[in-house]
């Protein structure tokens, strides 16, 4: 069996757009707490939640489009 560096290089990439996505999740959890609430620091862990988000979107479109 061969390994395909292309494909781990991806599957890599979705593990780790992975971890910044529930690391950026669970920031965003914490920041929107009712007390106290900075409306400022949720909006930007949102933000960072959200491009976390599109990353891992595009590490598994990446990996879908090279052969699952």
């Amino acid at each position: 069996m061969s390994v395909n560096p292309l494909r781990e290089q991806r599957e890599y990439a979705v593990l780790e757009a992975a971890r910044k996505e529930r690391t950026a999740w669970a920031e965003l959890e914490r920041a929107s707490r009712p007390e106290p609430r900075d409306e400022l620091t949720v909006r930007l862990y949102r933000e960072r939640w959200q491009a976390a988000a599109h990353a891992l979107v595009g590490a598994l479109r990446a990996l879908k489009r090279n052969g699952v």
